[in-house]
């Protein structure tokens, strides 16, 4: 896959995770929510925002070739 396509779907895929992490954290309290439903919603946000950072780092190092232990990190730096 195309380094600039293979970029662009990682971003989007952790782009759209982080997104709906945040909605999560900052979303009202909801009626028949309590306390602790409200805090496990906010700790499931948080989740996903880590989830999309793990995403990101792991996808963009395996569209540059740093899967490839130090032979693919070699060639990654000299393709940059």
């Amino acid at each position: 896959m195309d380094l600039s396509l293979c970029g662009a779907v990682i971003l989007i895929i952790a782009a759209a995770l982080a997104i709906y992490g945040f909605m999560e954290i900052l979303k009202e309290k909801q009626k028949h929510e309590n306390n602790t439903e409200q805090i496990q919603r906010q700790l499931r946000g948080f989740g996903m925002l880590l989830l999309s950072e793990v995403i990101l780092l792991i996808g963009m190092g395996l569209c540059l070739g740093l899967g490839g232990g130090i032979g693919g990190i070699q060639s990654a730096i000299l393709s940059l």
